[in-house]
């Protein structure tokens, strides 16, 4: 039994605040790397940090607004974070113009336009556009901090295809932060998230161990399902948890199976709904089984 598909609807100002939150947050992140970015440039991981920071913003708009449209909440998302990875060469413009304007020499109210001027004469085009033609001829190189020597080097379209994809990488981070927090189960007769997450068993991490718990969704039968669930094993367990609603009856809980590692590590592998007397059914049977299991464990011990 699949998951319903949210149902797109927000609170009156969800998207005002939501828009407000990501172009706020990325352009304050960008402006931050833009000035960090004087003195050392972490590439990749920038972008990374301005998309989870925007990402982080946008889970918490989507949160208070109430947000169950994954599409839109994604798409402002991905457009706070590529604004915020365009801001911080935005910086880089400003602080070429003032370089620039401060090496003329020349009367301040005439700086910018001859700057202008020059820039038009050189590149063909004029302010932000004319710095990243300069910026893109002048190139990029890749340094490697540990052994101490210079990496591969970008020019031309190839600075341009780097910096695309360093906007490709903060709007991404941020729209799939987004997307995942609005897909999160929602009451519509309470107006408010799921707020109740049990755990129900734990077991086998293997696939074939906790996939007949998947299967029984749609049957309803969980007692058998529970048993070939089995113990958990030396490299891990399988985790499965009820997430509801804790004020009303009025929806559809939801399995979520989980494996976890031995070393830590987690990955939700299923997802699926239920009917609410199906649920109270499941928590039911897995409570017998762990007074069972733990009645058999203090009979060995006697």
């Amino acid at each position: 039994m699949s998951l319903d598909e949210p149902s797109g609807r927000s609170a009156p100002w969800a998207v005002p605040i939501l828009v407000a939150a990501c172009l706020g947050t990325g352009i304050g992140m960008g402006v931050v790397e833009g000035f960090v970015g004087q003195w050392i440039n972490l590439l990749i991981l920038f972008p990374a940090l301005i998309g989870l920071a925007v990402g982080a913003a946008a889970t918490g708009a989507v949160d208070v607004g109430r947000m169950r449209a994954p599409l839109l909440a994604g798409l402002i998302a991905f457009g706070g974070g590529a604004v915020g990875q365009i801001t911080t060469h935005g910086m880089e413009y400003a602080r070429f113009r003032r370089t620039i304007e401060a090496a003329m020499a020349e009367d301040p109210a005439t700086a910018g336009a001859t700057v202008e001027e020059a820039l038009e004469a050189e590149t063909g085009r004029r302010g932000f556009l004319a710095y990243l033609t300069i910026a893109a001829e002048k190139g990029i190189t890749i340094t490697r901090v540990a052994q101490s020597s210079r990496g591969p080097a970008f020019t031309g379209m190839g600075v341009w295809g780097f910096w695309g994809f360093e906007v490709l990488i903060a709007a991404a981070v941020a729209a799939w932060m987004s997307v995942t927090r609005a897909k999160e189960p929602f009451c519509e007769s309470c107006d408010a998230w799921y707020d109740k997450d049990d755990t129900i068993a734990v077991g086998d991490p293997d696939k074939q161990s906790w996939a007949p718990l998947v299967a029984a969704a749609d049957t309803g039968d969980w007692a058998p399902a529970l048993v070939a669930l089995g113990p958990p094993g030396p490299n891990g367990a399988s985790v499965v948890h009820l997430l509801r609603c804790a004020t009303c009856t009025n929806h559809r809980p939801v399995v979520v199976v989980m494996v976890v590692s031995a070393k830590g590590g987690q990955k939700e592998h299923a997802r699926v709904q239920i009917a609410w007397e199906s649920a109270v059914a499941l928590m039911r049977t897995a409570l017998i089984r762990a007074e069972a299991a733990r009645v058999t464990q203090a009979v060995r011990r006697e």
